[in-house]
């Protein structure tokens, strides 16, 4: 999507994301972009807001190259996403059910009409009316709220999310529905004009940027011009489609208009424009609709709007969509944003990425009440997730699903402040850290609980080895990886569990032994991170340089 962000040491390479799975994590949905030919694209391009003047981005890959990611990002770790719409309303199935109300899925269109009635009584912008109700006697007249907001606080999120130990916060700015969650000029289907009739991005980044946080907005709207096309529209007579306030909407390709596909592209540049011009977004986020190479005159022409506009606002930014390694579309150097931990890295790397998994259950990433309510997993699943992605040189963002009255559901809260816990005794190892020679030993995989399993973090002269979980028999954490036979010449002067304090240890040829405390201490739960001191653990440039770890890479400049 765009183009990756996350080198700074070095040039960073363009790169166009090719994901071929949309948020719903399922390959069968697999999303498009519009579909564009090189006319339209420079059609669009030559009607769009002009760069401002006297930037340093040119809107061209070799110039663009240049940009880096800043370094409070690369030092985050651990950031929070959402998906929270107008799909949060329904909470059947997940957020592309405006195209399954529709037709798309039988099954799912019968459950509206049963809950809801038949879309020209009851349409997608329907669940906006705080008017409308479910029918009486359904499954959703249960639980139905409008997406009103009504009972939100930003502030109460923002503290939240600092409680979380989340250094940056990216909204849903507008997702394949293409409804603007902001005060929008260039569309009138905006919150501000409907539903919670305010502000919501601007008033969360105002929340967000109170806490010391980064804010971010994802836009998932270029998928927009075929979300309801590409699909066969049951009973369109009797639904809401084609009245006059509201196919603009639904149907962005039934404009009156020699090029409706341009005038699209026209208007999802512009929306990008307020977005930045609005908010000065710390992070853009883009999803897998960009991945077409038809659209970079287009993209190359937004970054460098954005890169100059932050560059004049002393403000250091990044551009950020999601792709796969088997992804083709990439450009040699750049760096992904993978999609859920089953498509995220296994090995080391040399640069930092980016990957985003959801706490929410199943097929869906928003605020769900009937197909699959409730959380995935609980904090520890996400500790040991964040400590596994940043051993491995990653950044790792979690989603969360809000209801559309504004509040975050308890459990999805509960998760966050035990993430918040634990990183207020072990963020130390996990925050600006930079990966070691190597990420791990024992098991590899990202969820294991073995006491045998470590990830390593380095931060100056210190070590940190991360503990998977607790030894189930026994008072000792044996280390392999740390013998002297490894590390000829080596001192290991102090270790300290963190959270606790100094422990004794023994070291010979072969391994570290650690002399834990009799039981597990008191408020230390899930992951145990033991700071370890002492000389000649930090590799050689000569070593870093062979592994692709060279000092250049890892301290992560920006180059400017």
């Amino acid at each position: 999507m765009f183009l990756s962000a996350f080198t700074r040491s070095r040039p960073l390479a363009a790169v166009v994301v090719l994901s071929i799975v949309a948020l719903t994590g399922s390959f069968a949905e697999a999303q498009s972009g519009p579909g564009a030919n090189a006319q339209q694209v420079a059609d669009a391009v030559a009607r769009t807001t002009a760069l401002p003047a006297n930037g340093a981005y040119q809107p061209n890959w070799n110039s663009l190259q240049s940009h880096g990611v800043p370094d409070w990002f690369y030092k985050a770790k651990f950031g929070i996403m959402m998906h929270w719409g107008v799909y949060s309303a329904p909470a059947k199935h997940n957020e592309w059910d405006e195209k399954y109300m529709y037709g798309a899925n039988s099954g799912i269109r019968q459950w509206y009409i049963d809950n809801f009635g038949r879309s020209d009584t009851f349409g997608y912008l329907d669940f906006l009316d705080p008017t409308k109700t479910a029918k009486p006697g359904s499954a959703a007249s249960a639980y139905y709220k409008p997406f009103t907001a009504n009972n939100w606080n930003p502030d109460q999120w923002a503290a939240l999310f600092k409680q979380s130990g989340a250094k940056v916060v990216s909204m849903t700015a507008q997702h394949h529905d293409a409804f603007a969650l902001w005060d929008s000029q260039v569309t009138p289907y905006n919150t501000k004009l409907m539903g919670p009739k305010r502000d919501l991005v601007g008033d969360l980044s105002k929340a967000v940027r109170a806490q010391g946080l980064k804010f971010g907005v994802q836009d998932h709207g270029i998928e927009n011009y075929t979300f309801l096309k590409q699909f066969t529209i049951t009973d369109r007579a009797n639904s809401d489609i084609d009245r006059p306030d509201r196919q603009p909407y639904y149907m962005p390709s039934a404009k009156q208009s020699p090029d409706p596909l341009t005038d699209f592209l026209v208007n999802w540049y512009e929306r990008n424009v307020e977005l930045i011009n609005k908010y000065q977004p710390d992070l853009m986020w883009y999803d897998n609709g960009m991945n077409d190479r038809l659209l970079d005159p287009l993209k190359t022409k937004l970054s460098a709007y954005y890169y100059n506009q932050s560059q004049a606002l002393g403000k250091e930014v990044i551009i950020s969509g999601k792709g796969d390694d088997a992804d083709k579309s990439f450009l040699q150097g750049a760096i992904h944003d993978h999609e859920k931990m089953g498509r995220a890295p296994t090995s080391l790397r040399a640069t930092p990425w980016l990957v985003h998994d959801t706490l929410t259950n199943g097929n869906s990433w928003c605020y769900n009440m009937i197909d699959t309510p409730g959380v995935r997993g609980n904090a520890g699943t996400y500790i040991r997730t964040i400590s596994h992605v940043t051993s491995l040189n990653g950044v790792f963002l979690l989603n969360i699903g809000p209801g559309p009255d504004g509040i975050i559901p308890q459990a999805q809260q509960d998760i966050l402040t035990g993430i918040g816990d634990w990183m207020a005794d072990n963020g130390e190892a996990i925050y600006d850290t930079k990966p070691w020679k190597q990420f791990a030993e024992g098991s590899t995989s990202s969820g294991t609980t073995a006491s045998t399993a470590f990830r390593f973090t380095l931060k100056g002269n210190d070590l940190y080895a991360i503990m998977m979980g607790w030894p189930t028999s026994g008072s000792t954490a044996t280390i392999l990886s740390l013998g002297t036979g490894d590390h000829v010449g080596s001192t290991i002067l102090g270790v300290e569990l963190l959270g606790h304090g100094p422990l004794t240890f023994t070291r010979d040829d072969t391994k570290l032994l650690i002399n834990l405390p009799p039981s597990q201490p008191s408020g230390l739960n899930h992951v145990f991170s033991f700071k370890i001191t002492g000389a000649g653990l930090v590799p050689e440039p000569s070593t870093l340089a062979i592994l692709g770890l060279g000092a250049a890479a890892l301290m992560r400049r920006r180059n400017r």
